[in-house]
């Protein structure tokens, strides 16, 4: 990553794009003074969310990291049945109808800035109501094992379950025709309507992506992205939650980083050593190969084979009709 990159990213992990934001590093700092900033408190009895002290407010967080890939933003890893996968989702990831398996899910380059692991909330631990069961924590999660700090996934369910007796909500117009779709099939989810907005910063106003060139995030941008922290807990394990409201571009990434040119180039004819045809050219070579050219080919091909001998003596016998050919074409 260069130096530009580097400052825009920490220059945009103070910054906020709405003044109710908090900055990430800065609220979680001040968990270990005596004026934090946020609170963990039970949302249920199975997970514990981050909230403004002395309010029914959900915190919401402002973070930078680096872009690295995602699934389609509109329809996540869902694929129905007889549509066509998209690229960016891999077939082993695909979901062919509404469950708790599909997510809207996006992944940031951790490889230079470890930070979104290394602001993982350990305080949570301290709080003593937290886990009285002493669940253990996922390990690929905490931070500490090199195959998993590669890449940090956030996820951001597609579908939410319906609680015993209360009417399936009606999805929200924007939602992907599958999404509403799927969630007409189900029985028991309905359609999250907080799917992430993906934006881009130009030139001080914020603009949906679709209307900004490139029209999509390429790896190494440099992406704001605004959250709310929950901790889940599972059966058996517990887990922090981020779960995407935004994601906004203020930095395009180096184009080393955003696309491997090499993989894409094409050979390249020098226009002066061999000029394009043009409409109403004459013809400038003859019709058929010319003979010394066919000549100089043949002696390249038996001076690199191991029998050149034996071939180049019985050369006239197995060239004599072909040169007789092409010596009457030329005439």
């Amino acid at each position: 990553m260069d130096f530009d990159s580097l400052r825009l990213l920490d220059d945009w992990k103070r910054r906020v794009l709405r003044d109710s934001d908090i900055p990430y590093e800065y609220a979680v700092g001040s968990l270990f003074t005596l004026n934090p900033v946020i609170e963990a408190r039970p949302q249920t009895d199975s997970r514990w969310t981050f909230y403004i002290p002395g309010t029914d407010n959900v915190a919401v967080f402002s973070h930078c990291g680096v872009f690295s890939m995602a699934d389609d933003y509109y329809t996540g890893n869902l694929v129905p049945h007889g549509e066509t996968c998209p690229d960016s989702v891999m077939p082993e990831r695909m979901e062919r109808y509404a469950s708790y398996r599909c997510h809207y899910s996006y992944v940031f380059d951790t490889v230079h800035d470890k930070s979104f692991f290394e602001l993982q909330q350990d305080h949570i631990c301290s709080v003593k109501e937290f886990n009285p069961e002493n669940r253990l924590r996922r390990s690929y999660q905490t931070g500490q094992d090199p195959n998993f700090t590669k890449h940090y996934w956030m996820r951001t369910p597609m579908f939410l379950r319906i609680n015993k007796g209360d009417p399936k909500p009606h999805p929200p117009s924007y939602l992907h025709k599958w999404v509403t779709a799927a969630e007409r099939r189900a029985m028991v989810y309905y359609a999250n309507p907080a799917r992430p907005s993906v934006m881009a910063l130009e030139e001080g106003v914020i603009r949906d992506i679709r209307k900004c060139e490139p029209d999509r995030l390429v790896r190494g941008d440099i992406v704001v992205v605004t959250f709310t922290v929950s901790f889940v807990l599972g059966p058996a394990t517990w887990f922090p939650q981020i779960l995407l409201l935004e994601l906004v571009r203020v930095g395009e990434g180096p184009l080393s980083e955003a696309v491997d040119a090499a993989a894409y180039a094409v050979p390249v004819v020098d226009a002066r050593l061999r000029p394009a045809l043009a409409d109403g050219e004459a013809l400038e070579g003859t019709v058929g190969i010319p003979i010394l050219a066919l000549c100089r080919v043949v002696l390249f091909i038996l001076c690199s084979r191991r029998s050149f001998r034996s071939d180049f003596e019985c050369l006239p016998v197995r060239l004599s009709p072909i040169l007789l050919d092409l010596v009457g074409r030329a005439s």
